[in-house]
């Protein structure tokens, strides 16, 4: 989905034409900014309000790139990185894909067939992934959807006994299965890691990509790992996967 600099939409001095970044701060400041670089995993946009405060990995909320009328991206977004410029802050932001609009974003008059062309290159940055990366993320899916199908049956077994005897055998049963997971987990999450430090740096957002598909449906329907995660309040998280 990046942007080619060679197109018509764009000025000799690199920037995206008819092109506004909005959203909105934490702290409920509006952005309106002009969009000078976009790829599939960040967008660059120039901020011309002295009095916008921003901070890295500040979430900004409502976000939205429109491009000659047309919304291409609607979501969230997190701030990678801030540079003042002096008269001008310039600013990097971390996308989620699936957050952009079914049409391309290098056209916005694409038709179909060019938009299906796209996506066939999108799919094709899977290639990209480390063979042994996507192995350690199957066993992660496959362990936490068994789990999850297993600890359903665990809690009709609980929600089937006598009224007076729910409570402890509900605590019972989070310590006995925690002490038993946790550590199985673990072993996975480990290997997760060691993957990760191998994995250029160019590469990184294909990995990252595919490990937010194959496993945050899994994880961020945890309350606390969700708040963990996007920390609607202020600050979000540092986590690479």
């Amino acid at each position: 989905m990046a942007t080619n600099n060679g197109s018509d939409n764009h000025s000799g001095n690199g920037e995206l034409k008819d092109s506004v970044v909005l959203g909105n701060t934490s702290q409920g400041a509006e952005i309106h900014a002009s969009l000078v670089r976009l790829t599939r995993y960040s967008a660059v946009f120039e901020i011309y309000n002295p009095a916008l405060v921003m901070r890295t990995s500040e979430v900004l909320e409502n976000f939205k790139i429109v491009v000659r009328d047309r919304t291409i991206y609607t979501g969230r977004a997190i701030v990678r990185s801030l540079v003042n410029a002096g008269v001008t802050l310039v600013c990097e932001v971390k996308l989620n894909e699936t957050s952009f609009s079914v049409l391309s974003i290098t056209s916005p008059d694409a038709g179909m067939k060019d938009s299906f062309g796209e996506f066939i290159g999108q799919w094709q940055t899977v290639y990209k992934v480390m063979p042994e990366f996507k192995v350690i993320l199957a066993d992660m899916q496959t362990f936490l959807s068994e789990l999850r199908l297993w600890l359903d049956q665990m809690e009709l077994q609980i929600r089937s006994s006598p009224s007076g005897d729910r409570g402890e055998m509900e605590r019972d049963v989070v310590r006995e299965i925690g002490e038993a997971m946790v550590p199985a987990f673990n072993n996975l999450h480990e290997r997760l890691e060691e993957l990760s430090g191998n994995i250029p740096e160019e590469l990184r957002p294909a990995h990252q990509n595919l490990s937010r598909r194959q496993l945050h449906p899994l994880t961020l329907c945890s309350p606390f790992a969700y708040r963990t995660y996007a920390k609607p309040l202020g600050y979000a998280a540092i986590t690479k996967w």
